[in-house]
């Protein structure tokens, strides 16, 4: 435990930014703070806000009166139903009086876009081409958008989903709410902080492939089949020398470890598996390409790197025999350092550090699954506990059967921060579920805690700290397993 406060405080100290919540809404009470542009309507009912769209091409919008922000960090819980033709789900930002503003939205199928709205005619980022994530569920999204200067950064249940530049509008303005396309839409825990947040998206994440879904993978090209069988995931290729891939989308780089446990349930010899990492997709040209790694076994009995390029798949250093490698069974993890080398290991024997000397090299991106079968037999694979995390201490807490981060994580803010002796602790816990509050000296040692019963999603918590010593202070929210942590500086 004191260890991993040890860490905590470098991870804090080396420039975590931390914001003062400025709006919190659970849609408990309707303080009349929304406004229904052009005519909408909104329904207030269940501790949600919901808004409906009838028309394929039309939106409806509410934009929160009494706010105008310029650098902010902006969520919302959404939840889609009753989805029809161009249906969608969004946010705006930095709207003006002349509705020049911003807009993100994601999509029942998996996919996001984001707009530039000028005059109220939008004009998307991505020249009208929707971009897909695996972090995007069907129905229950956690949106967020974190704004500096001309620089934003959206986000799906915690997952970066990409950062943009524009200095069209970079006044302050309002936020909103926003449906278009046949879709009616829940919205709630909006929560808008003066200030901006960390903007790597998640650091951690893990699947043992126990829950009943494929949530925050998906398959790259659609080639085999992927799908949960006995608390494992299988992969059945094709008959054919084609790879099928399985991606969970991210932006992990340097000082990542990845590793995940295969079995091989049938095939011939002459097959290629392993885990996937540092991998984009390039759509240059209208067609999708898949750049990245792979560390795999080659033909039983043999490994290597396949390096994904546009122009075709080739290896950094051709494949090696092993003792370490086994007939059917076997665990990979690869670490990725910052000076560009990769340690290999199979079986936890490290069996060669290796490096991409070529100009061309990748130092970060999603992380997956690969494996190819051949022209006389499938390959069936079972994959098992796969995970990416950094090589350091990583203070968020993932749940191990959903492979993600929950919607329904807590947070914590303070002011004044730092403070004299007398700090007033905003949590939120919007799972309504039991809620502990500890705070922690530089050692680990608890110095004070709380608790708040079930039911309570917003607290304003005053803690008094005059019987202790200056310096720094770790204050942290548990709520239904899940746990968020802030920095306390105390001075006199």
């Amino acid at each position: 435990m004191k260890q991993g406060f040890v860490f905590l405080f470098a991870a804090l100290l080396a420039g975590m930014v931390y914001a003062e919540i400025i709006v919190s809404d659970d849609f408990s009470t309707d303080g009349g703070f929304w406004n229904p542009l052009f005519s909408a309507s909104y329904d207030l009912s269940g501790g949600k806000m919901t808004l409906s769209c009838t028309e394929a091409t039309g939106y409806t919008w509410a934009v929160r009166v009494g706010l105008s922000q310029a650098d902010f960090t902006f969520s919302v819980t959404t939840e889609m139903s009753n989805a029809g033709t161009n249906a969608r789900a969004g946010i705006s930002f930095r709207t003006q009086d002349n509705l020049d503003g911003y807009q993100f939205y994601v999509y029942p199928g998996g996919y996001y876009i984001a707009t530039k709205m000028v005059g109220n005619v939008p004009e998307n980022f991505f020249n009208n081409r929707l971009q897909g994530n695996s972090f995007i569920s069907p129905t229950v999204n956690r949106l967020k958008v974190v704004v500096r200067s001309d620089t934003l950064t959206f986000f799906c249940n915690d997952q970066r989903l990409c950062e943009l530049v524009d200095a069209s509008v970079t006044g302050a303005g309002t936020v909103g709410l926003v449906v278009s396309g046949v879709v009616t839409v829940a919205f709630d825990d909006v929560v808008v902080e003066d200030g901006v947040s960390g903007t790597d998206g998640l650091s951690f994440f893990e699947d043992d492939f126990s829950d009943d879904d494929l949530f925050g993978w998906k398959n790259y090209a659609g080639l085999g089949t992927f799908e949960l069988s006995g608390e494992k995931l299988r992969l059945t290729t094709p008959v054919s020398s084609n790879f099928a891939v399985l991606v969970s989308d991210g932006n992990y780089g340097t000082g990542d470890t990845v590793s995940v446990s295969t079995s091989k349930i049938s095939g011939s010899g002459n097959n290629i598996y392993g885990p996937l990492f540092h991998a984009s997709f390039d759509t240059a040209g209208g067609t999708q390409s898949l750049q990245g790694y792979a560390f795999c076994i080659v033909n039983g009995s043999s490994y290597s790197v396949l390096k994904f390029l546009r122009t075709g798949v080739t290896t950094l250093f051709a494949p090696v025999l092993s003792t370490s490698i086994l007939p059917a069974n076997n665990q990979f993890k690869v670490i990725s350092h910052a000076n560009g080398n990769m340690d290999l290991y199979i079986n936890s024997t490290l069996l060669r550090t290796c490096t991409d000397s070529d100009a061309n090299k990748f130092a970060s991106g999603s992380v997956g699954v690969i494996g190819n079968g051949n022209d006389a037999a499938a390959l069936v694979m079972d994959f098992d506990d796969f995970s990416v995390s950094s090589q350091g201490f990583v203070p968020v807490e993932v749940s191990k059967s959903r492979g993600l981060v929950s919607t329904l994580v807590p947070s914590l803010s303070a002011s004044p921060n730092p403070a004299c002796g007398a700090f007033r602790l905003g949590l939120q816990n919007p799972a309504a579920a039991v809620m502990t509050l500890s705070i922690h000296d530089v050692t680990g040692r608890v110095v004070h805690s709380m608790t708040f019963g079930k039911g309570v999603r917003l607290v304003n918590y005053d803690w008094m700290a005059d019987n202790l010593p200056t310096g720094l202070y770790v204050a942290k929210v548990t709520a239904a397993g899940r746990s968020a942590v802030t920095r306390l500086a105390l001075v006199r």
